[in-house]
This record gives C-alpha cells, sequence and structure tokens, in this order.
C-alpha cells in the first residue's frame, strides 16, 4: 500500500485483502486540502491615512476707513506764548459706531467768532510734515489731536472762538468750541497792522498721549 497525491486530495493505494486483489482508492476529500504556501517578498500594501481637513478661518477685518465730519465731536483750549503768538490745541472725538481714521493734513482750518462769521486769516505753511495716520475707537475721549500757531492779530478782541476743521478727502468739516483752558479769552499780540494774521499747523492728527 502507498500514498500519493493528487491535486488537493490525499489517496491512499492499497490491496484489498479480498480474493479478488483490487485496488482500493481512500480519498481524504476537500477537508484534507492544504494550504497553499505564501509567496516570497509579497507585503499587504498599506493605506495612507486621510489628511486632516484644515479648520476654517474667518477672513481679515477691513481697515477702518476715513473719519467723516459726521463721526467727530471736536473741542480745544489755547495758550499765549512768550513771542506774542497763541497756540491752540483741538481734540478729537470718534462719536460714530465703528472706528475710522484720520491721516494727512487738514484741507483748511478757519477760526469763527460766535455769530458764524470767520476771522480774516491766511495759512502759513506747516511747520512739520504730517504723521503715519491715527485710528480712532469709538468712544474714546480725546484720542486724537492737533495744534495751530496763531500770530499777528490786529482786529481787536474777537469774543468767544470755534474752530471749524476741514477734513482731507473730501469728508466734511468738524466745527467746535476752542475757548478752553489755559487761557480763555488770549489773543495774538498785533505786531504788523499792515499783514494778515496767520495760521500755522504745527502738527497734524496724532494720537493724544
Amino acid at each position: 500500500m502507498g500514498i500519493a497525491v493528487a491535486d488537493d486530495r490525499i489517496v491512499v493505494v492499497g490491496r484489498d485483502d479480498s480474493a479478488s486483489g483490487a485496488l482500493v482508492l481512500v480519498s481524504a476529500g476537500s477537508s484534507a486540502s492544504l494550504t497553499p504556501p505564501s509567496r516570497p517578498g509579497t507585503a499587504t500594501p498599506s493605506v495612507a491615512a486621510p489628511s486632516p481637513t484644515p479648520a476654517p478661518t474667518s477672513p481679515p477685518s477691513p481697515a477702518p476707513g476715513a473719519c467723516q465730519a459726521s463721526q467727530l465731536r471736536v473741542h480745544g483750549g489755547r495758550m499765549g506764548g512768550g513771542t506774542g503768538t497763541v497756540e491752540a490745541d483741538a481734540y478729537l472725538t470718534n462719536v460714530g459706531t465703528s472706528p475710522c481714521t484720520l491721516g494727512g493734513d487738514p484741507a483748511a482750518i478757519d477760526l469763527l467768532r460766535a455769530d458764524g462769521s470767520v476771522l480774516p486769516t491766511v495759512a502759513a505753511a506747516p511747520a512739520a510734515t504730517p504723521g503715519p495716520p491715527v485710528t480712532l475707537t469709538t468712544g474714546v475721549a480725546d484720542a486724537a489731536n492737533l495744534a495751530i500757531n496763531w500770530s499777528n492779530w490786529c482786529g481787536g478782541a474777537p469774543g468767544p472762538l470755534r474752530i471749524r476743521i476741514t477734513l482731507p478727502e473730501g469728508m466734511g468739516a468738524v466745527t467746535g468750541d476752542i475757548n478752553g483752558p489755559p487761557l480763555l479769552a488770549v489773543v495774538p499780540r498785533c505786531d504788523h497792522p499792515e499783514s494778515t494774521s496767520a495760521l500755522e499747523l504745527l502738527w497734524s492728527f496724532s494720537a493724544t498721549p
């Protein structure tokens, strides 16, 4: 008797003890199937992990626009200088609903009497170049300021005064009292009766310390 392998079956070959001497084939059937050998060098393919989805980002906030006159309030005061001139300081507050910026030089600056008439003055060359724009946050009092030097007034006591600042870029004009301390009613000395009084911008819009 012997053993032979055919396909996936184990076959036992033997001789019957009967007189016929016939061969007996015994098959193990499919339950005795052999596990095929693995192929050398074959690796299980790896699956890359999905990349994380980036979190959505908010768009940057738009930069504040230029201040309009309707957003601003102005007031100021005067003090006399040793040379017979008067320095007037004006303070600006954003009373609007959003931040805004002031930059460059005003288009014009005028002094007004209580009845609204304009004092006759000329604009002298600015004493300094304007600095970077100033952002005015809503509700922060006196956040920005500018200063003028008023000289050679020969027109008599003008009474209470207001300052009118015409904003650059066509943003209108803002007007307010400029009779505050330290010297409420001071006016410049008359040095040259033949000359017109002058207003010189000492510094343009700046952040108030």
